[in-house]
């Protein structure tokens, strides 16, 4: 029995793992997801957070028990509250250690803490054989849910051990109902046989159900025996640790995440700059995953289990994202990527995805966003490697990012009511006609810019008499939805246009 609870406390865990992975893999496809529409036209200026990369600061990872592992790196990812914490509630010292869960969509990121690798459970190592494990728990466990404990006890080496996987014992069990009291408690650890010593352990406590307020504190673990029994680690949790992570103001990245996984960052402040004092240095670099997961990552908003969502506040529909880079691929094939998703209530409206060729000095890249949607949220991301994977990540591959700024253009669509002028019939066939009824002579300045923010028609026409019209022929332009404008001395209208 204890090696079946066992086995299904270990998928919890590696289910958690693969969850990650699929995550990693939506943020990738989050990339390639790109939308065409008609749009509206009319130029104004949209901020950039941080456009120059200029402003950075160091903000540091909640604090980490010391010489344990956690599933805060879940929580960095989605940029939840923590799910371990340090808590000040302790059955003995200053502190315990409190977890609970975390949710993006429907996934379900369990909180733990734990001795040993959630990926291999190869353990670590241990050589006692202790007979009783003690601890004190207190917390709020959801109806229909346990927090859980893993304690197992390998011996890889011992052919005896061969068809248990090397497992030699422990313990696995599940703690239950809401407890606003301290419980100390100990339960008997069960072993095969008491002729081997182990090699390695795994323990680790799991909190599983994300409802509010809904937890599991833990304190004070004491393994006891005969003879000479080794503790665990940092086993009163009276020992803490934080990690310092730049991040560029406005900009979220994966650092946090690496920072706890003991990786090397992969965003980091340049003085390699295009323009002031600094530019954004994007790295691919592995996240520790597995597969393909070389990459580096920065985004105006944040990461969640659908993806890259968020932003930064917006009344405008860009017309074009304009920004100078410079790209370094760790081998033949990689290119970079930017992405811009629009949204509006939460919806993308709009999006545009462009792909970084190779550069070894600063070049300015200019990104068409189609559409008409008008949104309430811009996200913009980056990503120093190919992440529609098909030429694959490469290791080392480094791309800077300065100077980012937008053509902007706003849902106008005969906005600007302005009965000096008038274009008729709407929509169109052959041609269409613009009267003026300004009074005023000079020359009428006409442009004419497809959904593409491309100028395909620009016109002087010569004002001589009142309500004069004028006739465009309009056959050679392929049918879509096309904005003009129209000025002549301080009069001006913009607005839509539709070509059959």
């Amino acid at each position: 029995m204890f090696h079946i609870h066992m086995i299904l406390v270990i998928r919890t865990l590696l289910n958690s793992h693969n969850k990650i992975n699929r995550f990693m893999k939506s943020l990738k496809l989050s990339f390639a997801f790109f939308i065409f529409l008609g749009s509206t036209f009319s130029i104004f200026a949209q901020t950039i957070p941080n456009a120059g990369f200029e402003n950075w600061s160091t903000s540091y990872t909640d604090p980490q028990p010391s010489q344990w592992g956690t599933t805060n790196n879940f929580s960095a990812l989605l940029s939840t509250n923590s799910c371990v914490q340090r808590s000040t509630d302790a059955r003995s010292g200053k502190y315990s250690v409190k977890i609970s869960a975390a949710q993006a969509g429907t996934n379900v990121f369990p909180g733990a803490v734990f001795q040993g690798s959630i990926k291999t459970f190869k353990g670590v190592p241990y050589t006692s054989q202790p007979s009783t494990f003690s601890f004190s728990y207190k917390g709020n466990i959801a109806a229909g849910d346990s927090a859980k404990v893993l304690i197992a006890f390998y011996n890889y080496s011992s052919p005896f051990l061969k068809l248990t996987k090397g497992l030699l014992g422990g313990a696995s069990f599940g703690l239950k109902g809401s407890h606003t009291s301290w419980i100390d408690t100990s339960v008997t650890l069960n072993y095969i046989t008491s002729l081997i010593v182990p090699e390695t352990m795994v323990f680790a406590v799991i909190y599983s159900n994300p409802q509010n307020n809904t937890f599991i504190q833990v304190d004070s673990l004491i393994f006891s025996g005969s003879g000479t029994v080794k503790q665990l680690p940092n086993n009163n949790f009276e020992n803490w640790d934080s990690t310092g992570v730049d991040q560029a103001d406005g900009w979220f990245s994966l650092n946090k995440y690496l920072a706890l996984e003991g990786l090397t960052r992969t965003v980091s402040k340049s003085t390699d700059a295009h323009n002031g004092s600094y530019a954004i240095q994007l790295q691919s670099d592995t996240l520790g995953l597995g597969g393909n997961d070389t990459f580096a990552l920065i985004t105006t908003g944040t990461f969640s289990g659908k993806g890259m969502l968020g932003g930064f506040a917006a009344n405008t529909h860009p017309n074009k994202l304009s920004f100078y880079y410079k790209y370094t691929p760790g081998k033949s094939g990689d290119s970079g990527n930017v992405a811009v998703w629009l949204r509006k209530n939460g919806k993308t409206v709009d999006s545009s995805l462009g792909v970084l060729p190779p550069a070894s000095t600063y070049t300015l890249y200019e990104l068409t966003i189609p559409g008409t949607g008008i949104p309430d949220t811009i996200n913009i991301a980056f990503s120093s490697s190919n992440v529609q994977g098909k030429h694959g990540a490469a290791l080392g591959s480094i791309l800077l990012l300065d100077d980012l700024s937008f053509t902007t253009i706003s849902g106008i669509d005969e906005a600007t009511k302005n009965n000096t002028f008038e274009i008729y019939p709407n929509p169109a066939n052959e041609s269409f006609s613009i009267q003026y009824k300004g009074g005023h002579t000079g020359m009428i300045n006409f442009v004419l810019i497809n959904s593409l923010g491309q100028e395909v028609m620009r016109k002087q026409l010569s004002s001589t008499l009142d309500a004069q019209a004028f006739k465009i022929s309009c056959h050679t332009l392929p049918s879509g939805i096309y904005m003009y404008s129209l000025q002549c001395g301080n009069e001006e209208k913009s607005g839509k246009i539709i070509l059959h």
